[in-house]
This record gives structure tokens, C-alpha cells and sequence, in this order.
């Protein structure tokens, strides 16, 4: 199922999440020397991505409410990505003919939120673990007194940088999916579905799923 996923401004730049104000300036300095319209034959397309990925992270409040929610225009676009992942959800379902022929067609989205809203919170607590049990690992090798960083070191660095990109972006597709079921709290079977069905039947309440969801994007 192809579902929109929400920028990352990190992965975009090259940075890190706990990157310095200074790296991430000369991470887009770089790069917007390299995707620059003079030099890309006219495309600005990735030079204007790089702005507004640096535009937020250079500044301390957009950045951590980035950090937070995904997006600075948080509610707004989580509402609009939870709008979006319902209506792919529901086309996807409609194509492959898993919708029910009869009962609530409704009950099929709610089901898939519920299994995308306990995959994000275990893969949260999975990344949460696994990033204390690297940190534990490298605070042992630290305590050797090396002077120098250690191959383990690094190897510890990378990898929990790696973690907590993946801790990040599930508590991002978490919201999303959280934001979806309280979306679909607004939506009646008996008002918005039940008439279609009443006089069409199983394809009629498909239907009305089907316009109702494409009307509020």
C-alpha cells in the first residue's frame, strides 16, 4: 500500500538528529551549491527542498517542533496526512476487493489503524530498548580509558544514530495514525454509510466510503 511519507529534513540535509547548528548550515551551504539551478540544468526542484528543510531546522523553535510532530504546520498537516493514509487506505482495500460485502465497511480503516497504531508503539518500545542496550555497550568502552575512539566506538555511534532515526519516525507515523482514528470518530456508519447500503447495498455502502473520504481531502 503507498502511502505518503511526512519529509525528512534530517535525510534530506545529511545530518544527523542531534546535529550543531553549525553542521547543519554547512550540510546545506554544501548541498545547495551542488543542486543549485545554475549548475542542475534549471531544476530547482531539490535546491527549493534544501531551503525549506534548512529553514527549519536553522531555527531552534521550528526545529523542535518539528521534531515533535513531524511538520511546523503540525496540526494542520497531520490532519491532512491522517486524512491522506485513510483515503490510500481505503482505495487500496476497494482495489483488492477486501472491503466486506456485508456489514461496515467502516470497520475495515478502523482495524487498520488499530494494526498500524500497535506496530508504531512496538516498534517504539523495540527502538527505545535497543538504543539504552547500545548506549550501555558503548558506556563500558568508554570506561576503559582509551584515548582514542575504538572501532567499537564508532560502530556504537552509527548504530544508535540509526536507532533513534527509526525511534523518530515512529513516533511520527504513531501521531499520524492516532490522528487518523480520532478522524474517523467523525464519521457515522448509520448517518454516512447505512442509507447507501439501505438502498444499494454492499456496493452502495462501499461507495459512500469512497466519496465521503475523497471529499475531505
Amino acid at each position: 500500500m503507498n502511502e505518503k511519507q511526512l519529509p525528512d529534513y534530517y535525510e534530506l540535509l545529511g545530518v544527523k538528529l542531534n546535529a550543531t547548528p553549525v553542521e547543519i548550515k554547512v550540510a546545506y551551504r554544501r548541498l545547495s551549491k551542488q543542486f543549485h539551478p545554475d549548475v542542475n540544468n534549471d531544476d530547482d526542484t531539490k535546491f527549493k527542498e534544501l531551503a525549506i528543510a534548512y529553514g527549519v531546522l536553522s531555527n531552534s523553535k521550528k526545529r523542535k517542533e518539528y521534531d515533535l510532530t513531524g511538520s511546523v504546520a503540525s496540526n494542520g498537516y497531520v490532519n491532512q496526512m491522517a486524512t491522506e493514509r485513510i483515503v490510500a487506505a481505503f482505495n487500496s482495500m476497494l482495489e483488492q476487493d477486501k472491503l466486506p460485502v456485508i456489514g461496515n465497511p467502516l470497520n475495515a480503516i478502523n482495524e487498520w489503524i488499530a494494526t498500524g497504531i500497535a506496530q508504531q508503539e512496538k516498534a517504539i518500545k523495540v527502538c527505545g530498548k535497543k538504543i539504552q542496550r547500545i548506549k550501555n555497550v558503548k558506556k563500558k568502552l568508554m570506561l576503559k580509558g582509551k584515548k582514542k575512539k575504538s572501532m567499537l566506538t564508532v560502530v556504537c555511534e552509527n548504530a544508535i544514530s540509526s536507532a533513534e532515526r527509526s525511534l523518530f519516525i515512529a513516533k511520527r507515523e504513531l501521531k499520524i495514525f492516532k490522528r487518523s482514528q480520532t478522524i474517523m470518530k467523525d464519521f457515522s456508519y448509520e448517518q454516512d454509510v447505512g442509507p447507501f447500503m439501505q438502498g444499494y447495498g454492499s456496493f452502495g455502502g462501499t461507495q459512500a466510503v469512497h466519496m465521503m473520504f475523497n471529499a475531505t481531502v
